[in-house]
């Protein structure tokens, strides 16, 4: 990913600004364990970039976008849980 892409990660609709150092696109829990396992920098996950706050704008961090983990495997409502 360059640069000029990684500025799409470096907002969300609360318009502050951050700065991504990389994304990964994990598209199962293994990938995303295994990514965090071989980190030491900080992580946000990302959905869509919709939030108002701030929660994924990221400060030298590495995001996950979690877009290509698309499918409900289970649904627990007892736990209220999703997997």
């Amino acid at each position: 990913m360059n640069k000029r892409e990684l500025l799409a990660y470096e907002t969300d609709a609360s318009r502050l600004i951050g700065k991504a150092e990389k994304v990964v696109f994990p598209e199962s829990i293994e990938e995303v364990m295994n990514t965090i396992k071989k980190t030491n920098i900080d992580i946000i996950p990302r959905g869509a970039g919709t939030g108002l706050v701030g929660g994924c704008v990221p400060n030298n961090t590495l995001i996950i976008d979690i877009n290509k983990m698309n499918k409900l495997l289970r649904l627990d409502k007892i736990k209220r849980n999703v997997k």
